[in-house]
């Protein structure tokens, strides 16, 4: 069977309507995981993770990979969600002292739940991160005892994206003491 050139238009033609569909499905579809950073929305049953955890020090963002506008409630407040959209949720989430924040999709209670992991006590009670503390207002003597105290702990606490543990806080605390 030979094609015309008739023929041959409407295979191409079907061919490119096909190849359209599979790269916007999987655009639309793809899977971002907390491991980016990204809670995916594909309809308010199916959220990806719907659970998910981040530090304190990470941006948190939301994409509705739905072809619907969605709205999110958050105790905070409410977010309209357009199709394709993407959003940080700093505005609705406390990143400093952390929490759990549970949100209704469109009517769906608890449709997910982000955790984010705070800040130390004592971090929380001054107000500033360890970072800060260190790079702003630690003297070099008072930074070797940090940085030995929370060995081998040291950058991840740094970063915000480990709590001090006690027994280091102490040691660092005997150290400064010392001088």
């Amino acid at each position: 069977m030979i094609l015309g050139s008739k023929e041959i238009k409407i295979l191409l033609a079907l061919g490119a309507i096909i190849l359209i569909g599979v790269v916007s499905y999987f655009y639309l579809y793809s899977s971002p995981s907390a491991s980016n950073n990204v809670i995916a929305l594909r309809s308010c049953n199916d959220i990806n993770p719907a659970v998910a955890t981040f530090t304190s020090s990470e941006p948190v963002y939301l994409k509705n990979n739905d072809s619907s506008v969605h709205t999110l409630t958050f105790s905070s407040g409410d977010i309209a969600m357009a199709a394709g959209a993407t959003m940080e949720l700093k505005s609705l989430l406390n990143y400093g002292s952390g929490g759990t924040y549970s949100f209704d999709c469109d009517g769906v209670r608890n449709a997910g739940r982000i955790q984010i992991e705070g800040r130390n006590e004592t971090e929380a009670a001054a107000g500033v991160s360890f970072k800060e503390l260190y790079d702003d207002s630690m003297t070099e003597s008072q930074k070797k005892c940090a940085r030995e105290a929370f060995a081998p702990d040291f950058d991840d606490v740094y970063k915000g994206l480990s709590a001090m543990k006690e027994e280091a806080r102490n040691k660092f605390a005997a150290c400064v003491t010392a001088q």
